[in-house]
C-alpha cells in the first residue's frame, strides 16, 4: 500500500524508457542509468524479450550480451550492478515482482575482476567484527562462509546429512549421505539442487551447475558447526537444514534472503557497506576474501601443491570450474591427503586473539 505522500508511478511500466526517467527524477541522490537501459532494451529487441519474460535466465543472458559487445568486465559488472538496485527500488513499489538480476548474480553470473577492486580488510579487523557477532546462526554463517568460499545459495540449502564431522555429536545427526560416508570433517556441496523440493523441502534457490564438490574444513569450523549444531532447535523439515529459525516459524530453513539481509546489517554496523558502493562486503565478497587468502599464503616453491597449480587448486575449492580437475582436487583423497593438509595449512584463523569471543568461551581448553 502506497503512502499518502508517495509519488505515482508511471502508467507505462512496460515501457524501460518511462521506468528509467521516473527513477531518475524521484531518486534523492544522482543515478546513473541510462547506458545501462539502453543496453538492456537493445538485447531485448534482439532477442523478440519483453519486460515480462525476462527471469534468472535472461539476466543471465544480458551479462553474455554486454561481453559479446566488448564491453570491459568492469563495465558489464557495473551495468548489472546499476541495473539490480534498479530492479530493486521498483520491486518495494510493487512494479516487479521479483528481481532476475540478483537472483542470477547468485546462482549463475560471476564477474571476474581484478582483485584491485575488491574491498580489503585487515585480518585482525576482520576478526575483531566477528568478536561482535551475538547471533548463533550468524556467526556460523560468516564463519562458513568465509572458511569456504561457498556461493550464499550454496550455504542456504546445506542440510546436516551434507555434513560428515568427526565427532561425538555426529551420532546424534542423521545419516551422512553416501558421497562423504568414507571421509570426516568434510562438507557436501550438490550442484543438483534447483528451485524445487529436493531431499524433501522446497528449496528457494538454485546451486550453481557442474560445482558439485566435496569441502575440507579446518577445526575452527568444525568446532563452531559442533557448538551451532547442538543447539539449533528441532526441524520439522525432512531435510534437516542446517540453517534454521530460532523463532517465529522456529526449526523452520532460514530463508535465502533472511540470510543476506542479516550479513549485510553486520556489515552496515562496522561501516563495511553501504547501499550505493559496489565494493561492499557482502556474502560473494566472502568468496574473493577467500581466494585471496589462499592463494597468498600456499607455498608453491615448497611444493605444496602435488597436482595443478595454486589457481587451480582454489579455484575448483570455490566450486568454479567443471572440468575433471574437481574431482583431483575435492575427491580424491585416499592417495591425497596433502590436498586436505594444504587447505588447512593455509586457510587463516579467525579467532586468534579474540579474549572475549564466542569460540573462546566454547573453547577454553583451546
Amino acid at each position: 500500500m502506497k503512502g499518502k505522500n508517495s509519488p505515482k508511478l508511471p502508467d507505462d511500466t512496460d515501457s524501460l524508457d518511462s521506468l528509467r526517467e521516473f527513477y531518475k527524477r524521484e531518486r534523492t541522490r544522482k543515478v546513473r542509468i541510462d547506458s545501462p537501459i539502453k543496453q538492456f532494451n537493445r538485447f531485448l529487441e534482439e532477442n523478440e524479450y519483453e519486460i515480462e519474460d525476462i527471469g534468472a535466465k535472461q539476466a543471465a543472458e544480458f551479462a553474455a550480451y554486454l561481453r559479446g559487445e566488448g564491453l570491459a568486465e568492469h563495465t558489464v559488472s557495473t551495468y548489472y550492478s546499476q541495473l539490480t538496485v534498479f530492479v530493486s527500488w521498483y520491486q518495494s513499489r510493487g512494479v516487479f515482482d521479483y528481481n532476475p538480476f540478483d537472483i542470477a548474480t547468485d546462482d549463475r553470473v560471476e564477474f571476474n575482476l581484478p582483485d584491485t577492486v575488491k574491498r580489503h580488510v585487515e585480518l585482525d579487523d576482520l576478526r575483531s567484527y566477528i568478536k561482535t557477532i551475538r547471533d548463533p546462526s550468524l556467526l556460523t554463517f560468516v564463519v562458513l562462509l568465509l572458511k569456504t568460499g561457498i556461493r550464499l545459495a550454496e550455504a542456504y540449502n546445506l542440510d546436516l546429512r551434507d555434513i560428515n564431522l568427526d565427532h561425538p555429536l555426529s551420532s546424534s545427526m542423521p545419516d551422512v549421505r553416501a558421497e562423504i560416508y568414507g571421509d570426516s570433517d568434510v562438507i557436501y556441496i550438490d550442484s543438483t539442487i534447483e528451485a524445487d523440493e529436493y531431499n524433501g523441502e522446497t528449496r528457494e534457490r538454485a546451486n550453481k551447475k557442474n560445482s558439485t564438490r566435496i569441502l575440507p574444513i579446518d577445526s575452527e569450523l568444525k568446532n563452531t558447526l559442533v557448538w551451532y549444531i547442538a543447539q539449533i532447535p528441532p526441524s520439522p523439515s525432512p531435510a534437516n537444514p542446517l540453517f534454521r529459525q530460532s523463532r517465529h516459524n522456529m526449526g523452520q530453513r532460514t530463508s535465502y534472503t533472511a540470510h543476506r539481509n542479516r550479513f549485510n546489517r553486520w556489515a552496515e554496523e562496522h561501516g563495511l557497506r553501504d547501499r550505493e558502493n559496489k565494493l561492499n562486503v557482502s556474502p560473494h565478497w566472502c568468496r574473493h576474501w577467500f581466494t585471496t587468502q589462499l592463494r597468498q599464503r600456499i607455498d608453491n616453491e615448497n611444493n605444496e601443491i602435488k597436482i595443478g597449480t595454486v589457481k587451480g587448486f582454489v579455484k575448483t575449492l570455490r566450486g568454479d570450474t567443471d572440468d575433471d580437475v574437481i574431482d583431483i582436487y575435492t575427491h580424491n583423497w585416499g592417495d591425497n591427503s596433502w590436498i586436505k593438509s594444504v587447505y588447512q595449512n593455509n586457510i587463516p584463523s579467525l579467532f586468534t586473539g579474540i579474549s572475549e569471543g564466542h569460540y573462546e568461551r566454547m573453547h577454553p581448553d583451546q
